[in-house]
């Protein structure tokens, strides 16, 4: 596949070093140069300095043919503004924008933009963690609506995480004094 990766930062140069491995052909943006120096000389994909959201920008780094765009850069309008370029003008179907703010990440998925929210995804690995719980899918957590009320185990409905009693371990030990 030829995709366009926006945003050469943690993710996107992990994503670009690792799709390059695989044998996709790899279009880096981001509008630092110095990014681009945690790819090393080895990288067989192009770099491209610049705003995402680019038009000319987009068309050189060979959007017209690419297969798909995921924009990762640190902001949430840039990579928003991106995925919806990609979308409109260009006709691309395979296009996934991070969205870091939950709200705004649920809102543009229901007006059909393919948004990853780490928040969500996180967030709720961390509860499943903390609760005991088997992880669910990455749908599931995209889904989950901040401000809701939790239920756990069928109880009454907990609206705080203070609320939330850890899971209990029938086989535990009682657990030894320290000492002074």
């Amino acid at each position: 596949m030829k995709i366009i990766v926006v945003g050469c930062g943690r993710v996107g140069s992990t994503l670009a070093l690792t799709l390059v491995s695989q044998g996709h052909t790899v279009a880096l943006i981001d509008k630092s140069r110095s990014a681009f120096d945690v790819l090393g000389a080895e990288f067989k994909g192009r770099t491209y300095v610049g705003l995402g959201f680019d038009d000319d920008l987009l068309r050189k780094a060979g959007i017209e043919t690419a297969d798909a765009l995921i924009a990762v850069t640190g902001g949430d309008n840039s990579n928003l503004m991106t995925a919806q370029i990609a979308r409109v003008k260009y006709g691309m179907t395979r296009v996934i924008s991070r969205v870091k703010d939950p709200q705004r990440a649920q809102v543009y998925r229901q007006m059909g933009l393919n948004t990853y929210c780490g928040t969500l995804v996180h967030s709720g690995i961390l509860m499943d963690a903390l609760m005991g719980k088997p992880f669910s899918s990455i749908e599931e957590y995209l889904d989950l609506k901040p401000n809701e009320t939790l239920h756990v185990d069928g109880e009454r409905p907990a609206s705080h995480l203070a609320d939330i009693a850890p899971p209990q371990k029938a086989d535990a030990p009682d657990p030894e004094p320290t000492r002074a």
